[in-house]
């Protein structure tokens, strides 16, 4: 569960405060609840709406979206990779970066074709709104914030099988090296992202999420179809089932 505080305090409150999605499932925002959880960090949650205009956010970080870390008085961070470092910084052990080199960019490589612009998230985002198009608010968002509009979605398709099919050739050569993460032989940063994100292609259960959302995301495109392999899912659930909390948005 979630400590929830307005904006208002949240302003005037030391330590770690962290902008996240409420009352809807955002893959990003559970991502970082889970790493909170692994490294058992105190913070407190400031409500975000997915695709709402979020003015109060935006007047105090100058940005709309999340999740978004503030710690005491740095300023705001946003991208996945500084809200990992930061995270890094305020709880050493355990680590989710390895300290080998050679690991360490492998975790940041692969989390970024999960995570990064153009990533498997970034185009399962415009592959969506391609297959479903929407109006308003929610259309403005995604056309200006990820460019998309459904043109290239056939490119964004393609693009999403090929970081599917690296996420399955890494996951067996791992298994054929006895072990049961993406990198190295212990929980990283990128196998909490992936078990997070994994929801866009299979609802883990039980989840809170309502049951046409479930069946929406069950859904694949032939090309992600075509080389989706059971080991995805059977990573996310060992990963859920040994060290992170239940899914909730409250």
């Amino acid at each position: 569960m979630v400590d929830w505080v307005s904006v208002e305090e949240a302003k005037i409150r030391p330590g770690l405060r962290i902008v996240l999605a409420k009352d809807a499932w955002g893959g990003f925002s559970e991502a970082v609840k889970n790493m909170m959880h692994v490294k058992k960090i105190p913070y407190v949650g400031v409500p975000q709406v997915p695709f709402g205009e979020n003015l109060e956010n935006v007047a105090w970080t100058g940005i709309r979206n999340n999740p978004v870390a503030v710690y005491d008085n740095d300023p705001p961070r946003d991208r996945w990779l500084d809200i990992l470092n930061l995270v890094e910084r305020l709880a050493p052990e355990p680590s989710l970066l390895p300290r080998n080199s050679r690991e360490r960019a492998l975790v940041v490589g692969i989390a970024n074709e999960i995570l990064g612009e153009n990533g498997l998230i970034w185009s399962k985002r415009i592959a969506t709104v391609a297959a479903t198009p929407t109006t308003g608010l929610r259309a403005d968002i995604m056309k200006n914030e990820y460019r998309a509009d459904g043109s290239d979605a056939g490119v964004q398709r393609r693009r999403m099988a090929d970081v599917i099919a690296m996420l399955v050739a890494q996951l067996k050569d791992q298994k054929r090296a006895g072990s049961r993460y993406l990198v190295g032989n212990s929980l990283t940063a990128v196998d909490i992202y992936w078990a997070s994100m994994s929801n866009l292609f299979g609802p883990f259960e039980p989840t809170p999420l309502p049951e046409a959302t479930k069946a929406a995301y069950s859904q694949q495109v032939p090309e992600v179809a075509a080389v989706f392999d059971p080991i995805l899912m059977e990573h996310r659930d060992y990963i859920y089932r040994t060290y992170l909390p239940p899914i909730s948005f409250s």
